[in-house]
């Protein structure tokens, strides 16, 4: 039983070896630092995150939506990867991110990230990020990261008769068990109106090697993302992205087109709440669902996301990935109060207290419009917090 169960944990730990260090024949479901998403509410989006990220999960997504980040921020996630896989194997995924608004000089942010599978393989992922607004309209980024691959190593070998034997494989005794090396990102952001944007951006440009054995090759793939996003005034946020994967030492390009809807109810003021949803598609018979949903509390956001793959997985069936993820951050959110009435003119009750700050306390609440524009027309609507004081008649 003992010899049994031995041979099945070296199989299995090969097996993870052979997963992750090859493309597979479809969508890969699990190549080396294969891009899982990141953050519950991009990810419910299906990943159409580049013309749409203004927090910390742009760090993953594209770097210069940095720049458009307007408060501190701590963000953290938990996910179970690709659930009910018949060998009842665990893949999980935790991310920890801040970031920090440097006043005129933009906004900068670090990241974690791990990804396992059930004990036997480990994915770690350092990030450092910086975007800032190079013009008026257009904003740039660059992240760098710290990718560690690393694997449990057997402490027995089969020989060919297929005998168990105490010792290490000849791969880990040659190459030990581990691999690190960097990799970076770049993005660029143009803001087309206050509810509008594009965005582009290439990830692992430098596609590092990632093989455990030195003398063989397995490059991350460069990928490029181009994507929209816009918002009406009814809260209503529809986002898209054309992306393109492509494997220097393998010879492959994978394509994939993603349209995801986001839907508002409540008051920026108080609480909200948002349903999510998109679908993406590709070539080689790629299609892929998600949903979920925020809620938002003042500072707080909660987000769930629920991702189903149709067809072109090469994993096999599985009962989807969930992911749970929850942000905080921290200061005043007047400015964001002031460009969300900005965009939604048409709701009449809005916080004069937020607005007004420490230095001239009131309980005050505008009730119509024309109150409204007579305590703030005096304010820019601009992304830096005003000093002045609210004018009053």
């Amino acid at each position: 039983m003992k010899k049994s169960a031995e041979l099945r944990r070296l199989l299995k730990a090969l097996a993870v070896f052979c997963l992750f260090s090859a493309f597979s024949t479809q969508h890969s479901a699990l190549a080396v630092f294969e891009d899982t998403g990141t953050g519950a509410r991009a990810t419910a989006l299906g990943g159409a995150y580049t013309a749409m990220g203004d927090d910390t999960w742009s760090l993953l997504y594209n770097p210069a939506g940095l720049a458009r980040s307007k408060q501190p921020e701590i963000v953290t996630e938990y996910s179970q990867l690709l659930t009910g896989l018949s060998d009842g194997s665990n893949l999980y995924q935790y991310f920890t991110g801040v970031s920090v608004p440097l006043k005129s000089y933009g906004t900068a942010a670090v990241g974690w990230k791990e990804v396992g599978f059930s004990g036997l393989y480990n994915e770690q992922t350092v990030s450092l990020g910086y975007g800032q607004w190079i013009l008026s309209n257009l904003a740039g980024g660059v992240a760098v990261k710290y990718l560690r691959q690393s694997f449990v190593v057997p402490n027995t070998v089969v020989d060919d008769s297929g005998n168990i034997q105490a010792g290490t494989p000849s791969l880990f005794s040659q190459n030990g068990n581990a691999r690190a090396n960097l990799s970076a990102d770049v993005g660029l952001l143009y803001r087309i109106s206050d509810r509008q944007h594009l965005g582009f951006s290439v990830q692992n440009i430098n596609e590092p090697n990632m093989a455990l054995d030195a003398n063989d090759t397995d490059r991350l793939g460069r990928a490029w993302h181009v994507g929209w996003a816009g918002e009406n005034t009814r809260k209503l946020i529809i986002t898209t992205d054309l992306s393109m994967d492509e494997c220097s030492s393998c010879g492959m390009r994978d394509y994939s087109m993603i349209g995801g809807l986001e839907k508002w109810w409540g008051s920026a003021s108080s609480s909200e709440f948002a349903a999510r949803g998109a679908l993406a598609v590709g070539n080689r018979d790629f299609q892929q669902v998600s949903t979920g949903f925020g809620y938002r509390l003042k500072n707080l956001n909660l987000d769930y996301a629920f991702v189903f793959t149709l067809s072109g997985e090469a994993i096999g069936n599985t009962s989807g990935t969930h992911r749970f993820s929850l942000a905080y951050r921290f200061g005043s959110n007047k400015n964001a109060l002031l460009l969300a009435k900005s965009h939604y003119p048409e709701v009449d009750e809005f916080p004069i207290a937020v607005l007004e700050g420490p230095e001239n306390p009131s309980n005050g609440v505008a009730t119509n419009k024309s109150q409204f524009s007579k305590d703030v027309g005096t304010r820019s609507r601009s992304d830096e917090p005003q000093t002045n004081a609210r004018a009053r008649e």
